[in-house]
């Protein structure tokens, strides 16, 4: 039986390696190799993030690309990083929007069109965070980044 620490791991990695295009047979027996690795760390009082050498990420796409011969695309950590810079300047958007309305007596037309697009900038920032470990999605949002490279081309 697995110590919660050793199941969130394994149910965090499950929820990665899911995330690209492997039959469900695959996948179950990637999740049950790595149950069993789990299993006989802890039997040798071992920690299993030791055991594994590198972190949670780095060891499933070692996985995966040896299972699969599938890389997880470029990007998804700046795809993160961009998406929760929206997240943070559309929240600073809608809050000063609310101040504005709510103690400075703003404008109220303008106020709410500021409130509406500071929304959307928060929107997308949640979609691309939510989908940044989604190879297929992942795909779709680089794409205008690729589109739009000023070294395309050359």
């Amino acid at each position: 039986m697995l110590t919660k620490k050793n199941k969130r791991m394994v149910r965090k990695m499950k929820k990665y390696i899911k995330t690209f295009p492997l039959t469900e047979k695959e996948i179950d027996q990637m999740i049950e190799d790595i149950t069993g690795m789990a299993e006989e760390a802890q039997e040798r009082n071992e920690n299993f993030e030791t055991v594994l050498g590198k972190s949670v990420h780095e060891f499933c796409d070692d996985l995966i690309y040896s299972v699969g011969g599938i890389r997880a695309p470029g990007g998804r950590k700046l795809i993160r990083g961009t998406s929760i810079y929206f997240q943070l300047l559309g929240l600073w958007g809608i809050v000063g929007c609310l101040i504005n309305v709510c103690f400075l007596a703003g404008e109220r037309v303008h106020t709410l069109w500021m409130l509406a697009i500071a929304i959307g900038i928060w929107y997308l920032g949640h979609y691309g965070e939510a989908n940044c470990n989604n190879t297929e999605k992942t795909k779709q949002l680089t794409a205008g980044i690729v589109v739009c490279s000023p070294s395309r081309g050359q």
